[in-house]
């Protein structure tokens, strides 16, 4: 067969167009695929971009509000915490516990306290507020509740201050110390108030007078100072001030009690280089005591403290050099049995709430509402104890190496101390005024009376020794 050159060139040229069309078919197809993936990746990105939108929105959330979505239960912690656990971690046993939110629940309200049964589940109920406190005052780190391992779900280390702060302000609102309120009844001039106060200070009285049978009467109160460390204070003109003489900053505590160990009246406010009556001197007590101290001794009423103090008719204190087997010494013994049960109280609550065996790294203004706080749940706790044998056995079995154990694991490296009483510091030199020195001669005739009393009675310190030791002396 035989092709003629127009139809061999026909040929080129249509083998040439089909080539081409395969060509463009192929570079379509690509295309469209490309436009596929294209399209997929966009997609992709879009919900990657939403994602993280809303990832966002809910960090600035958790940042803002310190929480993340759902706080845990807390009936459902303290129903899994065995009691003893339990008791030792937050410094009560779960009856007492529930009585203080009871208590608490009724002083502010519903609304401030925000009860779990009704708390919504974005927000920490009273409860958890309640014993992350106590767990911070028993001597728990901010460790305990923030970040990894923690049940608690709290994101931010403020958070947990601004608990403090506010459980603080509602044990401030819920408990008060009753002895200032007392004595305004007592001189208010107002019969019925009179005769009330007279009453509450002579179930004081009785109290104290217990032990000697009813001699040594009219004690509604022991005195006396105790030394809580802090850290260097800031804000002050003259931080200097508030270095004591055991060589640490710390804030002068003035407190009494009844023979219950109850604190009835608190001021932790003083300068730690002040000495104890100095501290005293600063106090609205002070002043009430002076305006109202001849009534005080019509009634039988006096206080009792250490010789850091000034003897006055509302304030004895002992003689100085008594002769062992005199009178002297046996007003000594039972001033010294009344007294001695600040020194137990100052002991139990330094015991129970370890926050006190380091320095308080807080502002002065929060340091002195946080021994408020102690103080007010030490009194809620003496009053709702009973017999509680686990309470007592820790209290009689303290020592340096319990401290030890209890900070084992904290990040600090500063030692934990038990505190000391500041007290035998000398006196502030000076001439006395002729004020001061009548009311101390007013109060070495009232103290006299009581040793001649007790001397008729027959009376005096007992011979046998009946001191106890442990391992720390």
């Amino acid at each position: 067969m035989q092709f003629t050159n127009s139809a061999i060139s026909a040929a080129v040229h249509s083998s040439i167009d089909d080539i081409e069309v395969c060509f463009i078919l192929t570079l379509l197809a690509a295309a469209e695929l490309e436009m596929a993936t294209l399209d997929k990746l966009t997609r992709e990105y879009l919900q990657t971009q939403k994602y993280n939108m809303i990832s966002r929105k809910s960090y600035f959330k958790v940042k803002k509000h310190g929480v993340i979505d759902k706080f845990p239960s807390w009936e459902e912690m303290m129903f899994d915490t065995k009691d003893a656990i339990f008791t030792r971690k937050f410094r009560m046993t779960k009856i007492q516990f529930k009585e203080l939110r009871r208590r608490l629940l009724l002083s502010i309200g519903e609304t401030e306290f925000k009860p779990e049964i009704s708390c919504p589940k974005h927000q920490i109920c009273g409860e958890l507020r309640l014993a992350i406190t106590l767990r911070l005052f028993a001597g728990g780190s901010y460790l305990d509740f923030v970040g990894a391992l923690s049940s608690t779900n709290i994101a931010s280390v403020g958070t947990i201050y601004t608990i403090l702060n506010t459980v603080m302000e509602w044990l401030d609102n819920s408990f008060e110390f009753e002895l200032i309120s007392m004595l305004k009844k007592f001189g208010s001039g107002i019969a019925t108030e009179k005769a009330e106060a007279i009453k509450s200070l002579g179930t004081l009285s009785s109290e104290f007078s217990v032990d000697s049978n009813g001699i040594f009467d009219g004690c509604i109160g022991a005195i006396d100072g105790l030394a809580i460390r802090i850290q260097s204070p800031k804000g002050v003109n003259d931080p200097g001030n508030y270095f004591c003489r055991k060589n640490f900053f710390a804030l002068n505590v003035q407190a009494i009690c009844d023979r219950t160990k109850r604190i009835i009246w608190i001021s932790p406010c003083h300068q730690g280089s002040a000495h104890d009556s100095v501290a005293f001197f600063e106090t609205e007590l002070y002043d009430l005591l002076e305006l109202h101290e001849d009534m005080l001794a019509e009634e039988g009423f006096f206080f009792v403290g250490d010789t850091a103090y000034p003897l006055s008719k509302s304030l004895l204190v002992p003689y100085r050099d008594a002769q062992p087997g005199g009178i002297d010494d046996a007003f000594n013994f039972w001033l010294s049995n009344c007294r001695i049960h600040i020194e137990c109280t100052f002991g139990e609550m330094v015991m129970r709430w370890g926050i006190l065996w380091k320095k308080l790294n807080y502002s002065l203004g929060t340091s002195v509402k946080l021994i408020n706080a102690l103080a007010k749940l030490h009194n809620f706790l003496v009053e709702t104890r009973g017999d509680n044998t686990q309470e007592r056995n820790y209290f009689s079995q303290f020592n340096q190496k319990t401290m030890n154990e209890l900070f084992e694991h904290n990040n600090s490296d500063e030692i934990p101390l038990a505190l000391v009483v500041d007290n035998g510091q000398p006196k502030p030199t000076g001439r006395k005024s002729k004020q001061a020195l009548y009311r101390i001669q007013l109060g070495q005739e009232l103290r006299n009376e009581l040793a001649l009393l007790l001397s008729e009675d027959n009376l005096k310190r007992p011979t046998s020794n009946r001191a106890k030791y442990n391992e720390c002396g």
